[in-house]
């Protein structure tokens, strides 16, 4: 159902069954966690942070908070046995650190910008590095994403200019190395993230969705022969491990491989890039492939999907990911349990009310759920997306119900209106994070987002978020 496999699968493959048993072998000292050590006082002591669990769940820290002039001196434990981006955030500027098992990463704060900066039990320069390379070229968001994907885009220039952003990037990198006692370990590995991300926006035509303004078949030939040698001659180092970036490339090289087949079955997503998967990729890659395909379709109708969950934990070298997608299934086919609909909120009015009364007065309309806080910055950077979603769905049967775990009932109101959420359909409650309605949909992390049918119940307990051009086709299918 795909185009020929490309020798770079196998490549990857290999070199990734290798690189897991060299880092088990020769990798960092110490537990399989890193510390983040709040070092900071006074009103600057308050920050959070964000990461990508091995699950590719985006985990949020609960905030880190000081009274007055003494800090809570809080540890957040990580725990992961591999590295990890983690991105702080303050004033909706990224402050982007790699850190390894072992490490440990002391927050210092300061009124001007920086706000943060890093140290901890190795270089203080690699731990700084990369907010360094943020402010210079940016690091955290991909290069030219904001672009929009049509047929009159000059792909070649857009190649030629991913390239250059690339280039430039590295050789900043390589340029510092000495005078800031990189070592040649740290460096590879930031050039390694660097060429995948480079190599990953390459292959964005080929996983943006196809619409009237854009079709994979109008990609002209050069550009995918191109695309063919960089993909063929990405290697996987020895000191290789599974960040976003990685991630996303194999996920994205298996719709590439898949696309004749998905232009050919539009309407059997799910199963082509599967069946994808399972021909062209072996080990973790395609643990990962899969593992992200059954999160992304598991709320969504896809007939037999308790027989391709079977397949998938047959196959998967990691008992925890199985274990993972059996929890997945559960939460699908189960009511919500009383505790969680018995679970009280508050309104603007300061008035309560229960979540089963929520869903009772939306009936015979869907409902949009955003658990969110005026201190998400990753929240915040949604709620444009979320007043398009309104506007589009004005007419239609669609409630838009904003859930805030703010513990500020002043901070909480004024973000509301800030942030202009008062729309017509909206509703807003605020809720404990510690209640059982915020326990069983796991929040935080935030944001986290719900789609509830008409008829009360759970459609999609990860729904996609407002500015994912897939929500409007998940509302639009639900609205028939």
């Amino acid at each position: 159902m795909v185009a020929k496999t490309s020798p770079f699968v196998f490549a990857l493959a290999l070199a990734l069954n290798v690189s897991q048993s060299l880092h088990s072998q020769s990798g960092p000292s110490g537990p399989d966690r890193v510390i983040v050590h709040n070092g900071c006082k006074g009103q600057n002591a308050s920050f959070f942070f964000s990461y990508i669990n091995i699950y590719r769940d985006e985990v949020l820290s609960p905030r880190l908070l000081s009274q007055g002039d003494t800090t809570i001196r809080g540890d957040y434990i990580i725990a992961t046995s591999q590295p990890v981006i983690i991105i702080f955030s303050a004033d909706f500027t990224p402050y982007p650190v790699y850190a390894e098992p072992g490490d440990t990463i002391n927050v210092s704060c300061h009124k001007d910008r920086p706000r943060y900066t890093f140290t901890g039990n190795r270089n203080r320069d690699e731990l700084n590095f990369l907010v360094r390379m943020e402010k210079q070229f940016g690091f955290t968001f991909p290069d030219l994403g904001g672009l929009r994907m049509t047929n009159q885009l000059d792909l070649a220039n857009y190649a030629d200019s991913n390239r250059k952003k690339f280039e430039e990037k590295d050789i900043y990198l390589r340029r510092n190395a000495d005078s800031l006692k990189l070592s040649p370990e740290y460096v590879n590995t930031i050039s390694t993230l660097l060429k995948y991300r480079y190599v990953n926006n390459l292959l964005r035509p080929y996983f943006t969705k196809q619409s009237s303004q854009f079709e994979w078949v109008k990609i002209p030939k050069t550009y995918d022969e191109k695309l063919q040698e960089i993909l063929l001659h990405t290697k996987v180092g020895e000191r290789e491990f599974w960040s976003s970036q990685l991630f996303s490339l194999v996920v994205n090289y298996n719709r590439f491989l898949a696309k004749d087949s998905l232009i050919k079955y539009p309407n059997r997503e799910f199963e082509v890039l599967f069946e994808s998967a399972e021909k062209h990729f072996e080990g973790i890659a395609k643990d990962y492939i899969l593992l992200k395909l059954i999160k992304e379709f598991h709320n969504k109708g896809i007939k037999d999907m308790t027989t391709y969950v079977q397949r998938y934990k047959s196959m998967a070298h990691r008992a925890d990911f199985a274990n993972y997608v059996d929890a997945l299934l559960i939460k699908i086919n189960e009511d919500l349990p009383k505790a969680a609909l018995a679970t009280e909120l508050k309104n603007t009015k300061g008035q309560s009310i229960t979540f089963d009364h929520i869903i009772q007065q939306n009936q015979g309309r869907i409902i949009y759920i955003d658990f969110w806080a005026s201190w998400c910055g990753p929240c915040i950077q949604e709620m444009p997306g979320a007043k398009s979603l309104e506007e589009k769905l004005i007419k239609e049967p669609v409630s838009f119900v904003y859930i805030s775990i703010d513990r500020s009932n002043d901070l909480w109101l004024k973000a509301i209106d800030k942030h202009q959420l008062n729309c017509e359909k909206c509703e807003h409650y605020v809720l404990d994070d510690k209640s059982e309605l915020a326990k069983y949909f796991t929040i935080p992390p935030i944001p986290c987002y719900l789609l509830v049918d008409k008829s009360g119940k759970v459609a999609a307990s990860n729904a996609p978020r407002p500015s994912d051009p897939v929500l409007m086709e998940k509302v639009r299918g639900m609205l028939k």
